[in-house]
């Protein structure tokens, strides 16, 4: 979930419950949550990261894990009410991801995770920078 602040709504994409993952969009406005869209084939999404890209002026999410359970490396976005692929390129997938935007210096930054080794979780400690168009690694 994240706050998308030119809207003054929060946006919430995805999630996991005992039964499996969502693949919908939701908006809370005015005290109550709408459903904005999906579900959306094959897209369903959780342990992602979400932050308001005050550069694009949209909500940006990255990695996570679908239904399969398998990582992912796409940066997306949303736009109306749909969700659609910003970026492939960047950081390895992964998900429980640290994000958070620099609205002073207008980049979001992207710390850490996790991946799958076999059937290991290892932790990363990598750090990216997100300048709205392509991700940077930090090093």
């Amino acid at each position: 979930m994240a706050y998308h602040k030119q809207a003054d709504k929060a946006i919430l994409y995805g999630g996991l419950w005992i039964n499996g993952q969502y693949a919908d969009l939701w908006e809370w406005s005015d005290g109550k949550w709408n459903s904005r869209g999906g579900p959306y084939d094959n897209s369903s999404l959780d342990h992602h990261a979400m932050v308001y890209d005050e550069k694009l002026e949209r909500v940006i999410m990255f990695g996570g894990k679908n239904y399969r359970y398998q990582v992912q490396q796409n940066t997306l976005t949303v736009v109306g009410d749909k969700v659609i692929v910003l970026s492939r390129d960047g950081p390895s997938g992964r998900h429980s991801i640290g994000l958070a935007y620099d609205s002073q210096h207008r980049y979001g930054y992207l710390y850490g995770g996790k991946e799958y080794q076999g059937d290991n979780q290892v932790a990363l400690g990598d750090f990216w920078k997100w300048d709205g168009e392509k991700w940077e690694k930090i090093e």
